[in-house]
This record gives structure tokens, sequence and C-alpha cells, in this order.
């Protein structure tokens, strides 16, 4: 608070503005998180089709 009062910026804005750029921290960090999950086990996040032995016959199968 006295740190906005000398430089006569808005306390509420300024909290605002700290929560906004935690919360944008955070999201990057678990992002940043996830992304050395999947490079330490590559395994454990295969796309089911790549191994679907019926993969073929399921891309051709009309929808209805």
């Amino acid at each position: 608070m006295a740190i906005c009062d000398v430089c006569n910026a808005d306390p509420v804005q300024t909290l605002r503005d700290i929560i906004a750029e935690a919360s944008r921290i955070e999201a990057e960090r678990a992002a940043d998180e996830m992304a050395d999950r999947i490079a330490a086990n590559p395994e454990q996040f295969d796309v089911a089709a790549n191994d679907d032995p019926n993969k073929e016959n399921e891309a051709t199968t009309p929808r209805e």
C-alpha cells in the first residue's frame, strides 16, 4: 500500500494485476510440468487409435 501511495498507483488495480500475473505464471508452470511428464513417459500418453488394430475399418465406417 505504501509503495502504491508513493507511486500514485491504485492499490486495488495493482493487486488485481498481481493476481492476474500470478495466475498466468501458475498456468504456464502447470503446462511446463505436463510437457515434462509427457516427455519423460511418452508411452503413457499414446493415442489409442495409433495402437488400435481396427483403426482402418473404423476410419472408413460411416457415422450414423
